[in-house]
């Protein structure tokens, strides 16, 4: 009886994983896929995201702490005092909802806008500069050009929807799954039956 509930565990788990995917991430073909992701990489780690130029994604996410911090909040741009600790970005699109303070955001291009559009607390400092981000962008040739290759289709222009989707992208292909540590605990979990 037990591994029969263990087996209808594990098939509940890989159904509801895969639905999650499949919600998460839009169904691209894999050179836009890819484009989006290095697109969304090269956001990441850009300061010009922030009203003074001052802070990245990346400053609060530390790819080596694991795109989480040390720190048990993180100020912002203007030095407003942060109001929670920075939460890991790994595995983030399996996540069915992104944030504890609000419930109803479940889709990680509205979970974009937190930091740089919030004002509880003031992280990135961006509100009402929504165009100022399509400006500074738009003034890189490279960025253009990656714009283009990841957003296919439409008229080129750089804007704040399509740099949300491809932070998102990016957030989406940081899966941390096969490590010696996740391997260590399934091992364990397998000898406990």
């Amino acid at each position: 009886m037990r591994y029969a509930l263990t087996g209808l565990a594990l098939i509940a788990a890989a159904f509801w994983g895969q639905m999650a995917l499949s919600r998460a991430a839009p169904q691209l073909d894999e050179q836009v896929k890819a484009a989006r992701v290095e697109l969304g990489r090269r956001l990441f780690y850009d300061a010009d995201l922030s009203v003074n130029g001052t802070m990245s994604c990346a400053t609060c996410h530390e790819q080596h702490h694991g795109f989480t911090e040390g720190n048990r909040t993180h100020p912002g741009a203007l030095d407003d005092p942060g109001r929670r600790n920075v939460s890991t970005l790994a595995n983030v699109g399996d996540f069915p909802r992104l944030t504890w303070a609000d419930p109803r955001l479940t889709s990680l291009e509205a979970q974009v806008a937190v930091p740089v559009f919030g004002e509880h607390p003031v992280e990135m400092a961006m509100k009402d500069h929504e165009s100022e981000i399509a400006r500074r962008l738009g003034r890189d040739p490279c960025y253009v050009t990656q714009f283009r290759q990841a957003f296919p289709g439409g008229d080129g222009a750089i804007d704040y929807p399509k740099v949300a989707g491809a932070l998102a992208a990016f957030e989406r292909a940081l899966v941390s799954r096969g490590s010696d540590w996740d391997k260590a605990v399934s091992s364990a979990q397998a000898r406990q039956g």
